[in-house]
């Protein structure tokens, strides 16, 4: 593995992660929202920021994705237009508990973790970053 190429994984990993923190803060504002001073309108706002959030990170990813082979390139394209079409779907049914389990699997507890870490955890194994 040339150094451009894991430079460039890593510019990638690290945005991820970035993402990873950020949708987990708006998690967690959702659940202080809702759970500590009952505010619906606040949950649903953090919510639909979660959703809007997912969407938009694959198109912030896609122009950082040059110099990546075209394997890595269409896995990791993949993967976050499937996260990115759930969110999707989230917002049109404008469904809160589709927007709460984004990134998580049925049944997981709040702490587990969601689908995009295991996803940076599965890129960096891959590729020992």
């Amino acid at each position: 593995m040339n150094r451009l190429f894991k430079e460039k994984l890593q510019e990638i990993v690290n945005m991820l992660e970035e993402s990873a923190r950020a949708i987990r803060a708006l998690e967690a504002k959702a659940e202080e929202a809702l759970y500590v001073h009952g505010d619906m309108e606040m949950y649903k706002s953090n919510l639909v920021q979660k959703a809007i959030f997912i969407l938009e990170m694959t198109d912030e990813l896609d122009g950082r994705l040059e110099g990546l082979d075209s394997d890595l390139k269409t896995k990791i394209k993949t993967r976050l237009n499937h996260f990115a079409h759930e969110a999707g779907q989230a917002l049109h049914f404008s469904s809160l508990f589709y927007m709460s389990t984004l990134l998580h699997v049925s049944g997981a507890k709040e702490d587990e973790t969601n689908d995009l870490e295991k996803f940076i955890a599965e890129l960096k194994c891959a590729f020992v970053i």
